[in-house]
């Protein structure tokens, strides 16, 4: 089944046209939940090239494969790459090819700028005579370049920053002035001097189509598009801004990397708009991956978020745990809602008992009142019922997870605002539906007792407003603020500002709670 997911995911990674922000973020979360799985082909693909690797007789296949396995090595494993970069320098040397030399030693320079080891990188460019080398060789070396002096223009502040980037723009003329124009060498730096010089509408133009060309499971695809969401976002498109960087990320995964800026500005990204807990899970992702290959510079550019969403997730937690337990209030007060229902009942029952015989239309109309009011005590039975075994359904699993040592699970559980949020609001519509059908004219009746000038008007598909809803639990007998805050989900305070403003709209200002309570019978 999990195979079935992955494949589903995988076919439909590119159709995003049309699709709206909640369904590209639910296809990110599917690749970040079945990240391991990524990892773990990873891995077989790189067992399978050591067993033909430690086979090699041949020296040049030898080193082939080796380098095969140092690009796949070069952004999932530090350790492992520099291994069998210094493994592939020294068949290089047996061999005494030139170029393969080189190119063990800009790879072994590549993954000391990937460590933030700048120092030890120009020590060894120096060494390198581009000129000498094949086209093949030569942009390597160029990229290599651009690598350096990109993460030094992400440490640097102003006036350094302002030099490395004349640094790589000087690598770009380079590039294009030793390429023909037709070459992917010469498309690709067009593009990303384009980008340099923020020309994003001409990146947009270049990209949308040339990365057509690229294969997507590529760090070249996961870079043009890079490129691609942030000229989209420069110009204002946030909407595809968020749907081509959710695809590199993704692509991200696919290759298995660990050193990756997608999933960290998305992260921010997405705090900027109020959705923290995907913030939260996204940046500790990255975090925990810059820290697993030891990447300094993307180590330290999460630490700098981290802690800001950490603190808001946290904060997060905490306001869903209150609502929570108001949850745990509100089945208290439909349960003593459901008791002031049953002393109702058996009071109107009681007048129908004493009533005239003679008054045949009276008693017709009590006896379709006594219908709705088996209705309303069903109803609310059904709905303590289902709290009662939600909450413990809820505690179960909560006890469960903790016994397993789940915290992650746990975490994740815990946040689900949505659920909270879902069955707060479905419990005010079916109070408000049952509070109406005791009190059909309840509303009419409350604007009887305001100004003209202010009274209630309730938007389309609205039942009950905040004000309303205070009113009706005044007349239910719940007249403590407390206890109405605890229902509405509002501070104490704020319960007794919305109060005075009712009351400063009524008519009788100083008896209206009281005038509240005498509204009348049901008909």
């Amino acid at each position: 089944m999990k195979f079935v997911v992955i494949v589903f995911i995988l076919l439909n990674i590119f159709n995003l046209s049309g699709q709206n922000k909640r369904s590209i973020l639910e296809r990110l979360d599917s690749f970040v939940e079945n990240r391991d799985y990524f990892i773990e082909k990873r891995n077989n693909q790189l067992v399978t090239l050591k067993h033909l690797y430690i086979k090699a007789n041949d020296k040049r296949e030898k080193y082939n494969i080796g380098n095969e396995i140092f690009r796949l090595y070069s952004k999932f494993d530090k350790d492992s790459a520099i291994f069998y970069v210094k493994a592939n320098y020294d068949i290089a040397v047996k061999i005494n090819d030139k170029e393969k030399i080189a190119i063990s030693r800009m790879n072994y320079v590549f993954m000391m700028a990937a460590l933030g080891m700048y120092k030890e990188c120009f020590d060894y460019l120096p060494q390198f005579t581009p000129d000498s080398y094949s086209p093949k060789v030569k942009y390597q070396y160029y990229e290599l370049c651009e690598y350096i002096y990109q993460g030094l223009r992400v440490y640097s502040s102003e006036p350094y920053s302002s030099f490395y980037n004349c640094k790589i723009d000087s690598i770009y003329d380079k590039i294009l002035s030793d390429f023909d124009y037709s070459t992917n060498e010469y498309k690709e730096t067009y593009i990303k001097k384009s980008y340099n010089s923020k020309d994003f509408k001409t990146v947009i133009k270049l990209i949308e189509d040339y990365r057509l060309n690229i294969p997507y499971n590529t760090n070249e695809y996961a870079m043009m598009v890079y490129m691609l969401a942030n000229a989209y976002k420069e110009i204002g498109d946030e909407e595809k801004y968020l749907n081509y960087m959710s695809q590199v990320a993704e692509v991200d995964i696919i290759t298995a990397v660990k050193e990756y800026r997608a999933l960290k500005e998305l992260a921010e990204y997405l705090y900027s708009k109020g959705d923290i807990e995907r913030a939260y899970r996204y940046s500790r992702r990255s975090l925990e991956d810059a820290e697993l290959f030891n990447a300094r510079q993307q180590t330290l550019e999460v630490a700098r978020i981290q802690p800001v969403i950490n603190e808001a997730y946290q904060k997060q937690m905490k306001e869903n745990e209150r609502k929570f337990k108001n949850l745990s209030v509100l089945l208290v007060i439909c349960l003593l809602m459901l008791l002031v229902a049953i002393l109702f009942i058996i009071r109107q029952m009681r007048l129908l008992k004493a009533a005239d015989e003679n008054k045949k239309n009276l008693i017709l109309r009590l006896s379709e009142v006594n219908h709705i009011k088996e209705e309303y005590i069903g109803h609310f039975m059904r709905l303590c019922s289902e709290y009662i075994i939600k909450i413990d359904e809820f505690r179960k699993l909560v006890n469960r997870k903790l016994k397993s040592g789940q915290y992650d699970d746990l975490h994740k559980l815990t946040s689900n605002k949505k659920l909270i949020d879902k069955e707060q609001e479905e419990l005010y519509r079916k109070f408000d539906t049952s509070f109406l059908q005791l009190y059909p004219n309840f509303i009419s009746d409350i604007n009887k007792l305001l100004k003209e000038e202010l009274r209630f008007e309730l938007k389309k598909d609205e039942l009950l407003n905040n004000e309303l809803r205070i009113c009706a639990l005044i007349k239910l007998g719940i007249k403590d603020s407390a206890h109405i805050s605890e229902f509405l989900g509002y501070s104490p305070n704020t319960i007794y500002t919305y109060r005075t403003k009712i009351r400063n709209r009524a008519i009788n200002r100083d008896s209206f709670e009281k005038d509240i309570v005498k509204l009348g019978n049901i008909y």
